[in-house]
């Protein structure tokens, strides 16, 4: 768990450091000391609420820091460069940063794809940007010039993109292979024809189970649903050449059992399309 603290407190610190690479001529020392003190405060407190949750992996944890720290960057300069006071600024920030964490979540709840979420939370940033400012004029808190100036601004310069070290890429290539060859060792003991014992048969359905999870955490079959199918489709298969004794009659089954699976993946993936919200 200590590494894990350590790993989400090292992402933090990148992302400063590019805050003062990137902001330090756009900015005067103390807007530059503002926006990179919000910064850490919101990344950290959302780290902080997505443990606290314990929804999330920790890759998850890492791209939702990211995201606060994105956003939380964007749209400060944005309040920097407009003339709202700024005991207004928190409130809006706090505001955003809350639609970030709850869109992102139900981004994962759906399944979205990383792509999708990173739209969705794009939207919706801006949309509760917009909201804030129009609540602002609404209540004659700041005068026309200044809403006109405030709901111009748009600071889209996206710094958070942190280049993976060789060593980072190494690891995600390992972790990638092992876990598709885990899945596939489990696949090979599901289609022969060898009989096995109780234990055996146990052992390699604990064999799929572990590599259904890895595809998932490593983020190489995004759709847990996906996965679901496919377990299940190996788990049947492994019964069916282990107890229909005619091989013609294996076969058979076999088909429908693959076809059907297909068919189940290839369905849902079709009506996600037919049926989602934009």
């Amino acid at each position: 768990m200590e590494n894990q603290y350590n790993n989400y407190d090292n992402y933090i610190e990148s992302v400063i450091e590019q805050v003062d690479s990137i902001s330090s001529e756009k900015l005067n020392v103390f807007e530059q000391k503002y926006l990179k003190n919000i910064i850490k405060n919101y990344a950290t407190t959302m780290r902080k609420y997505a443990e606290k949750e314990n929804f999330f992996c920790e890759t998850s944890i890492l791209e939702l820091i990211r995201l606060s720290s994105k956003w939380t960057y964007h749209k400060c300069m944005d309040l920097i460069h407009s003339t709202i006071p700024q005991n207004y600024w928190d409130d809006m920030l706090i505001k955003i940063n809350i639609t970030i964490y709850e869109f992102y979540k139900l981004g994962k709840v759906y399944e979205y794809s990383y792509k999708r979420i990173n739209k969705l939370i794009e939207e919706e940033v801006n949309l509760c940007y917009s909201n804030c400012v129009n609540d602002l004029h609404d209540r004659k808190r700041i005068d026309e010039n200044t809403f006109a100036t405030a709901i111009m601004q748009s600071n889209i310069d996206d710094f958070l993109n942190l280049k993976e070290t060789i060593g980072e890429k190494i690891q995600k290539y390992f972790k990638k292979s092992f876990s598709i060859l885990i899945m596939l060792c489990g696949a090979y003991c599901c289609l022969i024809n060898t009989k096995f014992n109780i234990q055996e048969i146990c052992f390699i359905t604990s064999i799929l189970a572990i590599g259904c999870y890895m595809l998932f955490i490593n983020e190489i079959i995004s759709k847990s649903y996906y996965l679901y199918t496919i377990f299940g489709c190996l788990i049947l298969l492994m019964i069916n050449n282990q107890f229909i004794p005619l091989p013609e009659q294996t076969n058979l089954i076999n088909s429908i059992i693959i076809v059907f699976s297909i068919g189940n993946i290839l369905g849902y993936n079709f009506g996600n399309k037919n049926t989602e919200l934009y």
